[in-house]
C-alpha cells in the first residue's frame, strides 16, 4: 500500500555528481523500495545511488546505497525501484520498523511427534 503523500522523503545522489534528486517514499521492504521521483530518473537505471530517507515528523533518517533498477516515467514525475546493495537489508530498530512487512522467522524443522502409549 503506498505511503501517505509526502510521509518519507528520499533525497537520491547520483553517482555522476548530477544535482540530487527528491521524491517520496511509495513501497518499502527489507531489500528495496520504490520512490517517486520528482522529475524524469530514467538516464539512472542500472547505476548505484545514494539514497537517504527521511522522516519528516522525528527527524530521522537513514543512509543507503541502491541500485535502481527500473524507472517508468510519467508527465511530471518517475516511479523508481530501487534494491538496496549497502546494506543489503534494512536494519532493524530504525524509524522504517512501522514500514516494513515482518519478516518471515527461519523455517524450523518439525519435532518429532511425542510416541503414543
Amino acid at each position: 500500500m503506498p505511503f501517505p503523500s509526502g510521509a518519507i522523503r528520499v533525497e537520491i545522489t547520483p553517482p555522476n555528481g548530477d544535482p540530487v534528486l527528491h521524491g517520496n517514499l511509495w513501497d518499502l521492504t527489507h531489500d528495496g523500495c520504490c520512490v517517486v521521483v520528482d522529475g524524469q530518473a530514467d538516464e539512472l537505471v542500472d547505476s548505484n545511488c545514494g539514497l537517504t530517507l527521511m522522516d519528516p515528523a522525528s527527524g530521522s533518517s537513514l543512509e543507503a546505497l541502491a541500485l535502481l533498477e527500473w524507472c517508468d516515467d510519467t508527465i511530471k514525475n518517475s516511479f523508481c525501484g530501487f534494491r538496496f546493495v549497502m546494506p543489503v537489508q534494512l536494519p532493524s530498530g530504525t524509524f522504517l520498523d512501522d514500514y516494513l512487512p515482518e519478516q518471515p522467522s527461519q523455517a524450523q524443522p518439525p519435532e518429532d511427534p511425542a510416541p503414543v502409549p
